[in-house]
């Protein structure tokens, strides 16, 4: 129970000031923790990245409400709407096709190199650049980000974000508020997926489908008011420093994905 509170405060936190959702570190805790209730091992990650996935997807639209006054729309719809297409592929994939634990480890290894080039590559940011970023470039990553979301309980900011500053020179702070405005978008294909599979039943969680709503609603409370903390202070923190921060978490989360 204590563990929930500090990952859902956590995961607040750096949804609103990182633009991501935190699913990398949510999916293994839980996995974990429905193992420690009896739930059998190929079930417990099913039921891991379903209940993420619900639970980034409510925290998410609370983190659109705090940053409200900063998004940019267009850019973060074109991506979500895409995403669409790919999150229920992605969820298709990981319930009848391929096993969790190869991509886990493939996406693992793409995470570590990414964190790299953030923290060394020199890279400097244009902070009020405004221009309307390629549509296509936008649809193939919002595809992409899809798929993984998922397959991986993510919500997709932590693909998106470096994609867009990296590949695209967007600048980190638009790209964080671009996240934030997708995340819901890209989240609910799987949400429903994993809601509506049937599944044994564990009456302690209860679980719709692969999603444990006791799980879930004891974990938003913390996340929604860490969300509003983090909107309230991501405009304070330098550009670069974000930059460092966001490289660590997506080491962490690379970490955690291949051990």
């Amino acid at each position: 129970m204590i563990t929930l509170i500090i990952i859902g405060s956590i995961i607040g936190l750096i949804s609103s000031l990182l633009g991501i959702s935190g699913g990398f570190l949510l999916v293994p805790i839980l996995y974990h923790y429905f193992i420690s209730l009896g739930v059998p091992s190929t079930t417990a990650i099913k039921m891991a990245i379903g209940t993420s996935l619900f639970t980034i997807f409510l925290n998410s639209l609370f983190s659109l409400y705090f940053s409200r006054h900063q998004l940019d729309l267009r850019s973060s719809l074109h991506i979500g709407i895409f995403g669409i297409f790919g999150s229920f592929i992605g969820a298709y994939l990981t319930i009848k096709v391929f096993p969790e634990y190869v991509i886990k480890k493939i996406f693992g290894f793409f995470l570590i190199i990414l964190s790299i080039y953030l923290i060394f590559k020199k890279h400097k940011d244009i902070e009020n650049f405004q221009g309307n970023i390629c549509n296509k470039k936008l649809s193939l990553l919002g595809f992409i980000t899809g798929i993984l979301s998922s397959m991986l309980g993510i919500g997709g900011g932590i693909i998106v974000i470096p994609s867009l500053n990296i590949l695209l020179s967007v600048p980190i702070k638009r790209a964080i508020t671009i996240s934030i405005g997708m995340i819901s978008i890209i989240t609910f294909p799987g949400v429903i997926i994993y809601m509506f599979s049937s599944i044994g039943e564990f009456d302690s969680l209860y679980n719709i489908g692969y999603v444990s709503l006791s799980t879930s609603l004891t974990l938003l409370p913390f996340c929604i008011t860490f969300s509003k903390v983090g909107a309230q202070i991501k405009d304070k923190i330098n550009t670069k420093y974000l930059r460092y921060l966001l490289a660590i978490f997506i080491l962490i989360g690379g970490l955690r994905m291949i051990t």
